[in-house]
């Protein structure tokens, strides 16, 4: 059972998770995994924001944006890998504030229980601090504590590298480290959110529909462009180790979504933040950002850390921090001119492709094309 952060926001939200946990204990024994309570982790980030602005993701090797240009990495490697050490260090803490406040509404109700950290279990990771992946999960420690009636307290996000560092595992990371912990437990793993389940398009700002089934695919995809239901690692590794997930609401007793290896055709509409640059004639294009030609060229990024770091070395500039970049997700092929009728209406910078197809806009347009985009798709 893992409850999110908006789950978890205040006590009367804790001692409702704790119901939550008791109405199981009869049929189940429950192994629950926490994120940080509201905000905080944002907090933590802000805070650590105002000592340092290194771009953590400067010295990956791994990010094409970047992999032309190690020689410059590699001169402020060392400085920047302690850095990360420290912020995963500060960045874990939230979760263990909502790991000892759900033990303690737990005891208070008689029920045993008891928080455990990432390098507690352990849970092994590598050494990439901020997007740790998951090496070896023990047992052992979780399983002495089932023995002896005590409900485990767990905290997600965190693990510990094999120099004996705290890691973070990326925004959202509590989702795998459920997922992780299902598999090795051969569990089920359900994931308490303050909304239904995963709707056709964002609750909050149009209502859509909710989706009853989900298939991995279907959902890494939409997680991967702004459905901010699951961290698309943690879908990655469910489809990886067939852990079925059920996204639930911690406070009504809808039946949710079920995410599985079953097929669905399900469309779905997702939206995140889209940085744009116009791109000058000798400008690299970095491998996988989406970019669209007409009278200039056009480079767009989803993640605002990788647009700084390819700015720190290319003569380019944003152009306007405001877009937002909604993506049809279609599993099955849709009319294109259909889709292309929709997106010059809102803009001139789209993108139609097989499975999924986007256009970025204006943050004024992003409700009437969600809703033109609803209505025409789904």
């Amino acid at each position: 059972m893992k409850f999110g952060g908006s789950t978890l926001s205040d006590i009367n939200k804790i001692n409702n998770c704790a119901n939550k946990i008791i109405s199981k204990f009869n049929d189940y024994f429950p192994i629950v995994v926490v994120s940080a309570m509201g905000d905080t982790t944002q907090n933590l980030s802000n805070l650590i924001s105002k000592i340092t602005s290194q771009p953590t993701s400067l010295v990956d090797s791994a990010n094409p944006i970047m992999s032309q240009y190690n020689q410059h990495a590699n001169s402020i490697k060392s400085t920047t890998i302690q850095s990360n050490i420290a912020t995963d260090l500060i960045l874990s803490t939230g979760e263990m504030v909502s790991a000892g406040m759900l033990s303690l509404s737990l005891n208070a109700k008689n029920y045993k229980s008891q928080p455990v950290c990432g390098w507690q279990m352990p849970m092994i990771t590598n050494s990439n601090h901020g997007s740790a992946k998951i090496e070896k999960l023990s047992k052992n420690y979780i399983n002495s504590l089932i023995q002896n009636q005590t409900i485990p307290i767990i905290t997600g996000f965190q693990g510990v590298s094999p120099a004996n560092n705290i890691t973070t595992l990326g925004k959202e990371g509590s989702d795998l480290t459920a997922v992780a912990l299902a598999d090795q437990f051969n569990a089920h793993c359900y994931i308490y959110k303050s909304v239904d389940g995963v709707f056709t398009c964002d609750p909050n700002s149009n209502p859509g529909q909710k989706i009853n089934q989900l298939s991995y695919d279907n959902m890494q995809i939409a997680s991967e462009h702004g459905a901010q239901v699951i961290y698309h690692r943690a879908v990655k590794y469910a489809k990886k180790h067939n852990v079925k997930i059920f996204i639930q609401s911690a406070f009504t007793k809808a039946n949710g979504t079920t995410i599985s290896n079953s097929p669905s055709n399900q469309n779905i509409i997702t939206k995140q933040r889209a940085f744009l640059t116009i791109l000058n004639q000798n400008n690299p294009i970095p491998n996988g950002h989406a970019f669209i030609s007409y009278d200039q060229k056009w480079c767009l990024f989803s993640n605002q850390k990788e647009l700084q770091n390819y700015l720190e070395i290319c003569d380019a500039k944003i152009q306007n921090p405001k877009h937002i970049k909604i993506t049809l997700i279609h599993p099955q092929k849709i009319i294109k001119e259909n889709f292309i009728q929709i997106a010059k209406k809102y803009s001139s910078i789209y993108s139609c492709m097989e499975s999924y197809s986007w256009i970025c806009v204006q943050s004024k347009h992003v409700k009437d094309l969600e809703r033109e985009l609803h209505i025409g798709f789904i």
